[in-house]
């Protein structure tokens, strides 16, 4: 299996960084794409998985907006990455 980084948006709150990952011969699987978010306070983390990389950028703006803090609330400052791209670039 091979992971090739294919394309960085730089958003608000840090970049967002599509990765394909290629199977090898003996994978049993087919390509697919990740969706991650590379910031100073998160790190560089998966926040969605796709077959096309706009999937999987919805997939992890989906996720994003499930974030909620220790009582359950989505923070009203909590700016989605993924949303940003999306918006911007597809």
């Amino acid at each position: 299996m091979e992971m090739r980084k294919i394309q960085t948006y730089n958003t608000s709150i840090g970049n967002v960084v599509i990765y394909k990952v290629i199977p090898s011969e003996k994978d049993e699987f087919v390509e697919f794409y990740l969706a991650f978010l590379d910031n100073a306070d998160y790190g560089e983390e998966p926040w969605g998985v796709g077959l096309i990389p706009k999937v999987a950028l919805e997939r992890a703006a989906d996720e994003w907006d499930s974030v909620t803090d220790e009582w359950g609330n989505i923070p009203d400052d909590l700016i989605n990455p993924f949303r940003e791209v999306l918006e911007k670039y597809y």
